[in-house]
C-alpha cells in the first residue's frame, strides 16, 4: 500500500513535511540483548519520552533512531530538529531551526508530557518554558 502527499504551495517547507512524515511514520527497531553479555539497550531510558506532544510551542514528534537515540522533530512558529542524550528523566538537546538558528535544552517527563527549557548558544535555559501534554 502506497502513501501519496500532496505538497501544497503553502507546504513546501522541508522541515513542514519532515515533521509531517515524522508524525505520520513510527520507526521503533527492535534490539535482542542475550542475558549476560554485558550490553544493555540504551533506548530503554529514552522510550518513555517518545510520542507526540502539544507544546507551547507547537508540536513536538520525539522518536528513537536507528541508533536507539532519541531525536525529533518540530513544527509551530519555528520548524526544526532535536538530538540528544537522556540522564535519568531529562532529555538534554540540541535544537536546530531550519533558518540555521540553534541552542540547547531539556525535557522532563511529567505525568501528562513534559516539561523543560530551551536557550540559545551554549545555554539551555536562556530562552524559556518549553513544555507540552501528550497526546
Amino acid at each position: 500500500m502506497g502513501m501519496v502527499l500532496r505538497v501544497t504551495r503553502a507546504h513546501r517547507h522541508a522541515g513542514f513535511i519532515a515533521a509531517l512524515l515524522a508524525s505520520a511514520i513510527a520507526f521503533e527497531p527492535s534490539v535482542s540483548v542475550a542475558k549476560g553479555s554485558g550490553l544493555r539497550d540504551e533506548g530503554s531510558s529514552a522510550r518513555p519520552f517518545v510520542g507526540t506532544y502539544d507544546t507551547n510551542w507547537g508540536p513536538v514528534w520525539l522518536r528513537l533512531d536507528a541508533e536507539r537515540s532519541l531525536v525529533g522533530d518540530y513544527a509551530g512558529p519555528f520548524v526544526g530538529t532535536l538530538e540528544g542524550t537522556v540522564v535519568g528523566r531529562r532529555y538534554h538537546f540540541v535544537w536546530r531551526q531550519t533558518n540555521g538558528e540553534g541552542g540547547r535544552g531539556y525535557f522532563e517527563r511529567t505525568e501528562d508530557g513534559i516539561a523543560g527549557e530551551w536557550g540559545s548558544g551554549e545555554s539551555e535555559t536562556s530562552g524559556g518554558v518549553w513544555s507540552g501534554r501528550r497526546r
